[in-house]
């Protein structure tokens, strides 16, 4: 399979990746996740209408799945950070440790995933109350 983003795309949009081997499994995981969403979802994987959003997110999944560069005294993805003077205390939290390939709420809209779909039964036939 190929990836919705290449390797050049993601550089494009966030800079330099420290390791382009990595970055490009990333980007074939973050691919491997969207078409299995798509799959699911009853939508099409190749429509060239969609096309650019696929990369676009693939882009995102992959630049949250990638390991940032230290120059930043706090830490990528840091959701609470604390530092001190006196005997050196610093602390943060996390947003994704782990580093996962997830999709965001905003993502799925974006692909158009979880849309809802309202449809209307007519109980009882063809609507023909007096026959």
């Amino acid at each position: 399979m190929e990836p919705f983003a290449s390797v050049e795309e993601y550089e494009a949009r966030y800079g330099v990746a420290g390791d382009p081997e990595l970055l490009a499994e990333i980007l074939l995981d973050a691919t491997r996740l969207i078409a299995s969403e798509l799959e699911r979802a009853g939508l099409p994987l190749d429509d060239d209408a969609t096309a650019d959003r696929r990369m676009q997110v693939c882009r995102a999944i992959s630049f949250r799945a990638m390991e940032q560069s230290e120059e930043s005294q706090i830490p990528f993805g840091a959701t609470q950070f604390s530092q001190g003077a006196g005997v050196y205390t610093q602390s943060c939290t996390l947003g994704n440790p782990y580093r996962d390939i997830y999709l965001t709420k905003a993502e799925k809209r974006l692909l158009g995933i979880g849309r809802s779909r309202i449809m209307f039964v007519m109980p009882g036939g063809d609507g023909d109350e007096g026959s």
